[in-house]
């Protein structure tokens, strides 16, 4: 005879699952009218937001099908040491060239089935946490799956993409279920933020050094692909190791030597990439592109009531002991606490790339928030305030979700102009698309100067250089970007001069500009291209 309890489990296992697949509906429907609108002549290029770091992956897996270990920037002409390698770009390239699939067509799948195996491995973690309380358990996974902040109620501002807004109107690696919408490297980077810290957990409970270790090599992973990210779970981490010494005044060593393993396991990789810091200046160059956190008030406003609820759990861990008794153990809820202000602080660390650092941090908030709403749900209903203890989750779960959809609607408005949030278009014309052939078959060592935003896609399609063509990744970008155009107006005092800088064989311009003093050597409907040297 099957119990009650087992019943109830399936019940909200297949909740949990109707949420999860919901989500990744949700976030795939850009992906959906952008491919299905795409044909030879107007091509989708992929993605509908940040279109300019897509590209940059492209790039680097593109090298990789072609045989090459280090991924070598490419969007500028610059000398650079070129040394950096990505563990997870080897896989997709070297993929793409044994399947013989499009490295884009790899990272959509990644997309999906990583985002799916993150909200389950979410959902795992949430089940640990959150033993007694299904409420609570899928109201968490809600919040996490679909959920921001209150930037819906600025919905007439996002298009000045001004910092002063909340986060979750334009920082989507904020958030997980924006991270599933918009980039497949954020999605594995959050799971194996997700992973480490469900074994370091895993570690601390059962007292295993085999869980340490298991930790110390999700984070030697993390370390290489996305390094930003171990200083966020080093602070979470240190952070509850420090609280829960205070609070038992008592020091475990061997819960700091578990954590030192984990540590020491995954120094190679942040070492290598504090190395490549050091030595290469156009890696430190990009590193050094300023990402700083604005005011607290984007950040609060932009988890919502997240993180207002996050902090209703912090008082009611003080203050309820039936509020703690809800939890796996008294040490649960400590260490969703010191995740979220742990990692939180990173982001306000003295660093140029502090923003960066706050990918992930919506989960421990979520957690907290959802084990406070189920908790306040019960305590109004049980006063008969409101006639159902779901009622409060459901509506923060509901105040959550609008500022999600309003990005699929800004990417599907985006789509149906085919533009995006910055110069780059979202669909190749077929001119586009024939140039971009041209260029990959001129010599493995040619380089390009050309409009900015059509020179973005050179490095992915073509694997050749470009003296300027990503704002993070080009050195200088802001200057080279005015240099450009004003060498295609002819506003230049002495544009040969200017050609001989760019370190370039070829210019590309539109055939509609003003010709230059050089041979011709390719065009089509819409492009020129002139032979520099």
């Amino acid at each position: 005879m099957t119990s009650t309890t087992d019943t109830s489990s399936r019940k909200e296992s297949i909740w949990a699952i109707v949420i999860i697949a919901i989500a990744l509906l949700l976030s795939s429907l850009p992906a959906i009218f952008g491919w299905s609108h795409s044909t030879p002549d107007h091509r989708y290029v992929g993605s509908a937001f940040n279109i300019d770091d897509s590209y940059v992956y492209v790039s680097w897996a593109n090298q990789a099908a072609h045989g090459g270990f280090y991924a070598k920037n490419l969007f500028t002409t610059d000398d650079q040491l070129g040394r950096q390698f990505n563990l997870y770009i080897l896989l997709i390239g070297n993929l793409s060239r044994i399947c013989h699939l499009s490295v884009i067509a790899l990272f959509e799948a990644v997309r999906v089935i990583g985002g799916a195996t993150l909200l389950w491995v979410i959902y795992r973690l949430i089940s640990w946490a959150l033993p007694k309380s299904s409420t609570a358990r899928l109201t968490s996974l809600c919040l996490v799956s679909m959920g921001t902040g209150l930037g819906w109620v600025f919905v007439k501002e996002w298009d000045k993409l001004h910092l002063s807004l909340p986060i979750d109107t334009w920082q989507p690696e904020a958030f997980t279920f924006l991270s599933i919408l918009n980039s497949h490297l954020f999605v594995v980077s959050t799971l194996l933020i997700v992973s480490t810290m469900f074994f370091l957990i895993k570690a601390e409970e059962r007292q295993s050094w085999k869980y340490a270790l298991f930790a110390g090599l999700c984070a030697l992973v993390l370390g290489n692909i996305h390094s930003y990210d171990i200083l966020h779970i080093a602070a979470a981490w240190a952070l509850y190791l420090i609280a829960k010494a205070v609070l038992n005044r008592k020091i475990d060593w061997k819960s700091w030597s578990r954590a030192a393993l984990a540590g020491v396991i995954c120094t190679p990789t942040v070492g290598y990439q504090f190395y490549l810091f050091k030595v290469d200046p156009i890696f430190h160059a990009r590193a050094e592109v300023a990402t700083l956190s604005q005011g607290f008030q984007t950040y609060a406003l932009g988890f919502g009531l997240t993180i207002a609820f996050a902090i209703a759990a912090l008082v009611m861990m003080a203050r309820s002991e039936k509020f703690v008794s809800t939890w796996t153990s008294k040490d649960a809820p400590l260490i969703f606490a010191c995740w979220a202000i742990g990692a939180f602080a990173m982001a306000y660390a003295p660093c140029s790339f502090q923003r960066k650092m706050i990918m992930g941090v919506d989960i421990p908030l979520s957690i907290l928030a959802g084990a406070a709403v189920s908790f306040a749900g019960e305590w109004i209903a049980a006063r008969k305030i409101l006639s159902s203890a779901s009622l409060l989750p459901a509506l923060v779960v509901l105040l959550s979700v609008p500022t999600g959809l309003i990005w699929i609607a800004h990417d599907l408005k985006h789509l149906g102009n085919g533009d995006s949030e910055t110069p780059a278009p979202s669909y190749l014309s077929s001119d586009d698309i024939a140039l971009y052939d041209w260029i990959s078959n001129t010599p493995k060592t040619s380089a390009f100067v050309g409009y900015p935003q059509y020179m973005l896609f050179v490095p992915g399609f073509c694997d050749r250089k470009v003296w300027s063509g990503h704002w993070g990744e080009t050195p200088d970008y802001a200057q080279k970007f005015k240099r450009i155009i004003g060498f295609i107006r002819g506003r230049l005092d002495d544009p040969a001069a200017f050609l001989n800088e760019t370190k370039a064989n070829y210019v590309v311009i539109l055939k509609t500009d003003p010709a230059p003093n050089l041979p011709l050597v390719y065009s089509n409907g819409s492009w020129s291209v002139y032979r520099i040297h």
